[in-house]
């Protein structure tokens, strides 16, 4: 909610007064069922469908997920999640 009311602000689309009034009332309805703050990690986030795509051609000119990432600075673990590559290795753990 605080997002949407910042973005209609940037818009031009609520008056300076507006905003606060908004706010002050979000702010009032915290305490509220359905109005508390939920983490972002319980979200999954959109799949940059575009750039699977794009992946999955230059992987025909032989790009490979480690140069890619390089390429957009980002980690090797990030680009699999966004791609939603699972690992070729297997994980090995310590049994007792």
């Amino acid at each position: 909610m605080d997002s949407l009311i910042y973005r209609c602000r940037e818009l031009g689309l609520l008056s300076d007064s507006a905003v606060s009034r908004a706010y002050q009332r979000l702010h009032s309805l915290r305490d509220q069922p359905g109005f508390e703050r939920d983490p972002l990690s319980g979200y999954a986030g959109e799949r940059p469908v575009l750039l699977d795509r794009a992946f999955s051609l230059a992987c025909e000119d032989g790009l490979t997920i480690t140069e890619l990432a390089r390429e957009l600075a980002w980690t090797v673990p990030h680009l699999r999640r966004l791609l939603g590559v699972e690992r070729l290795r297997p994980v090995l753990s310590l049994v007792d």
